[in-house]
């Protein structure tokens, strides 16, 4: 199901950390700009309209959140538009996130906590935090890190029981932020990186993706249905998991205004129940 498509720049887990087999370039592996302009055009999103599960579990503590969320999506030419929008659990119903990125334009995102808290989300700072409690940042998913300037294909690896070129992408000067390269396992087949590794500028990594399951519709590209996002240090993981959703839905462009969703987070009454007691 594309309701995580969005999500397959994120990434059961394989651990350590993503070695090249080769230390140079095959002649027969495409370029590294030419690997990530194909990820990044294959990360443009068609409607979508659906549901992700995220299930975080932290290792020290034991403990377990789960929520679900709803995912609209909405293409802008060659940009994309997704709203995530928090269903489950009811006491987090309020929270939702808007992501715009795509060629052409800066990535940004706004976040609603209730309709009256809304916060802009521009900066490298800003789309470093969190999405939605997880390990995952909010630019990760985005198509950023395939639209960096350098980008380098470094040897081979596998992932998914499948062949992968390694590629890593370094941030230009103008880009300030924690990560200092995303080393990427990119099955070339599928235009889809398997595994993904942020790596601090101390050498260190923030986090991990391993994508667990792909599947595609009779035509477009291959999403992933399924993946796990690891925290450096192994001791915090989220899995998110499509669940249902419609890959070409047409959502209106009304969906994605801020005033609409502000209106959708508005608590409601409780209904009625027949002859017109309040419960």
């Amino acid at each position: 199901m594309a309701a995580v498509r969005t999500l397959v720049v994120l990434v059961a887990l394989v651990g350590g950390s993503l070695e090249a087999t080769a230390p140079q370039r095959p002649p027969s592996i495409p370029s590294g700009r030419n690997v990530a302009a194909r990820v990044a055009a294959a990360r443009r999103v068609t409607g979508v309209r659906g549901h992700v599960r995220l299930v975080r579990e932290d290792a020290s503590s034991g403990a377990r959140t789960v929520r679900v969320l709803l995912v609209k999506a909405r293409p802008y030419g060659p940009a994309s538009t997704v709203l995530y929008q928090v269903q489950n659990p009811p006491s987090a119903r309020r929270q939702a996130l808007l992501l715009e990125y795509g060629p052409g334009r800066e990535t940004s995102a706004t976040w609603f906590d209730g309709p009256d808290t809304i916060l802009p989300l521009g900066s490298p700072a800003d789309l470093a935090r969190p999405f939605f409690d997880t390990d995952a940042a909010v630019i990760d998913l985005s198509d950023d890190v395939f639209r960096w300037p350098n980008q380098e294909v470094t040897g081979t690896s596998n992932a998914l029981r499948r062949r992968c070129v390694v590629l890593e992408s370094r941030p230009g000067a103008a880009v300030r932020g924690p990560v200092a390269v995303v080393r990427s396992c990119v099955a070339l087949e599928l235009n889809l990186p398997l595994h993904m590794e942020w790596i601090g500028a101390d050498g260190r990594p923030l986090r991990r993706m391993t994508v667990e399951r792909v599947s595609r519709a009779e035509v477009g590209p291959w999403v992933a249905t399924a993946l796990t996002v690891e925290s450096g240090d192994g001791s915090r993981r989220t899995r998110i998991e499509a669940i249902r959703g419609d890959r070409y839905a047409s959502v209106p462009a009304a969906e994605f205004a801020i005033e609409a969703i502000r209106e959708s987070l508005r608590e409601r009454p409780a209904a009625k129940p027949p002859g017109g007691k309040a419960p």
